[in-house]
């Protein structure tokens, strides 16, 4: 065991930067915003043991700069990627309403675009819906919306 140890203080920028490393490679599977605080922790105390500072320093600084990164930042980061993030299911858009960017008929396809995103489109019905006009997305066929033409709903 002492060996160990011996080697772990012998090397400590290395053994750091393989902490850094695993941690980062862990983060990059899991994705879950945990890890990589304390990859950043290890990466400042591989500079910090190029400096002949104690161990039980360095696992300190380890410690703190990972809990400090941890608590102030992951909030930050968890609420941006969670803005970015939208429903994967294609389902989600059927039934809304979509401006036409490119021509759509039953023979060619053409493209509309719903939350932000171009989708290819073709009509279920015999009707060309030209650029600027409204469509209703009626169903999913692969990666290509299926629509028809949107008819607003008549005043009662």
């Amino acid at each position: 065991m002492d060996f160990v140890v011996h080697l772990i203080v012998r090397y400590a920028p290395w053994f750091w930067l393989g902490v850094c490393i695993l941690l980062a490679a862990i983060e990059a599977l899991t994705y879950s915003l945990t890890t990589i605080w304390f990859a950043f922790g290890a990466l400042v105390v591989v500079f910090v043991s190029m400096f002949d500072v104690p161990t039980n320093v360095q696992v300190i600084v380890f410690a703190v700069v990972s809990l400090i990164l941890f608590i102030w930042t992951r909030p930050i980061a968890s609420k941006i990627i969670s803005q970015r993030k939208q429903p994967l299911s294609s389902n989600s858009i059927i039934g809304r309403v979509a401006p036409v960017l490119e021509v759509i008929s039953d023979v060619e396809k053409g493209t509309l675009r719903v939350n932000g995103i171009e989708w290819m489109a073709r009509s279920i019905d015999e009707s060309v819906i030209q650029v600027g006009e409204l469509c209703e997305i009626m169903g999913i066929e692969g990666a290509t919306a299926l629509v028809q033409r949107y008819v607003p709903p008549a005043d009662l």
